[in-house]
């Protein structure tokens, strides 16, 4: 016998195959094992990485602002951005922090993230969503999903909190929190004199047209020198969530879509409305006052009786001059005319484009939206500041 037939007479045996890590996998794990050997080659010092942050954020009154948000809505939204934490992620080294795309489902769209800090090897992990429906009552979109361009806008934002979640679960929260009241301090004017920062505070506000009252209402003081540290610091969030877009005016400075008269006035005169600027004269005090001297009379007379309710329907004409019409009442259906004859589009497209933009300006679907916010919205529309893209 040969030995190939000797060969060709022998039972096959199947041996296990044994399933290989591809390309991609074993470069990632040759990443994370050199990254993981350079952190134990160089460890942080805590202290020092604390110090370091602490000098980023405090470095100026600008990046102060940005590294914390004040939405004063409700009892009040504060606390660190997502640009603080990019300053802690920095400055405490040794962190990997991983977000996956964007899935936008039917409902939502989800971000996942990990984060792993090489140096303790403590890994955690989460998911971000964010709603991308309109509600159930909307007035154009019931229920319905957002257009593209919004999806990909609220993708980005959720991507956004989605990396700071990651960062602030592996940086420990003691120097967030630190980081988080030296941006305030810092934002507040830090050393210099109160008075000065007081200045500076009002200042910005008034150039933007906001009465003086609403300022102090907003943070809960009644006059300029009532602000403190914790007051100036709450005005420079609300500074830095108007400059985001966050915010409206209106949102942030409840009674000054009352005092703010030039944008009020400019808005009835394009309506063709009179100006609100000035209340109706108050109605004349009544001069009838016939029915009031009745109690001296002992003797019950039964003509006297009627003879007294007569008068008393006099008074009726006074509630007439009384209705006074404090601010133009302005529909969202007048809106959306004014925006297409300003930018010469079709309405569809007007009314595509405040679709998408009201949801970012005041963060609440169009519904909601009362006639005050629709008063600031036909401002913006006057100002030329919402464009209409391919018009």
């Amino acid at each position: 016998m040969t030995e190939e037939t000797a060969l060709a007479v022998l039972p096959q045996v199947s041996l296990p195959v044994l399933a290989a890590p591809n390309a991609v996998e074993q470069v990632q794990r040759a990443e994370i094992d050199i990254q993981i050997a350079t952190a134990h080659q160089y460890p942080r010092v805590p202290a020092l990485c604390t110090q370091n942050a602490r000098s980023m954020v405090g470095s100026s009154i600008e990046i102060a602002e940005a590294c914390y948000y004040n939405v004063p809505r409700g009892e009040g939204l504060r606390g660190p951005s997502i640009r603080l934490a990019e300053i802690a992620a920095i400055c405490w080294k040794n962190l990997r922090v991983v977000c996956r795309p964007p899935v936008a489902g039917d409902e939502s769209v989800s971000v996942d993230w990990m984060a792993h800090d090489l140096e303790s090897n403590y890994a955690t992990t989460g998911t971000v969503s964010t709603p991308i429906r309109y509600s159930a009552d909307h007035k154009w979109h019931p229920g319905e999903r957002y257009n593209e361009d919004m999806i990909n806008t609220i993708s980005l934002a959720t991507t956004a909190k989605a990396r700071r979640n990651g960062i602030f679960a592996v940086v420990p929260g003691t120097v967030i929190q630190e980081l988080y009241k030296v941006a305030r301090k810092t934002a507040a004017g830090g050393d210099a004199p109160i008075e000065a920062r007081r200045d500076g505070a009002m200042t910005y506000f008034l150039k933007k047209g906001i009465e003086k009252e609403a300022i102090l209402a907003a943070v809960g003081v009644e006059a300029v020198g009532q602000l403190g540290d914790e007051e100036l610091a709450d005005l420079r969030g609300i500074k830095t969530a108007l400059a985001e877009g966050q915010i409206s005016i209106a949102d942030a400075f409840a009674p000054a879509g009352e005092n703010t008269v030039s944008d009020t006035d400019k808005l009835a005169a394009k309506l063709g409305d009179a100006p609100a600027a000035k209340p109706a004269a108050p109605a004349p005090a009544k001069p009838k006052p016939a029915p009031k001297p009745k109690p001296k009379p002992t003797p019950p007379p039964p003509p006297a009786k009627p003879a007294t309710p007569a008068p008393a329907a006099a008074p009726a004409p006074d509630p007439a001059p009384a209705t006074t019409a404090a601010t133009p009442e302005i529909t969202w259906e007048q809106v959306v005319d004014a925006l297409a004859e300003q930018q010469g589009c079709p309405m569809e497209a007007a009314k595509a484009r405040l679709d998408t933009y009201c949801p970012r300006l005041y963060s609440m679907g169009l519904v909601e939206m009362n006639s005050e916010k629709l008063l600031d919205l036909m401002n913006k529309v006057g100002m030329g500041s919402i464009i209409v893209s391919g018009k």
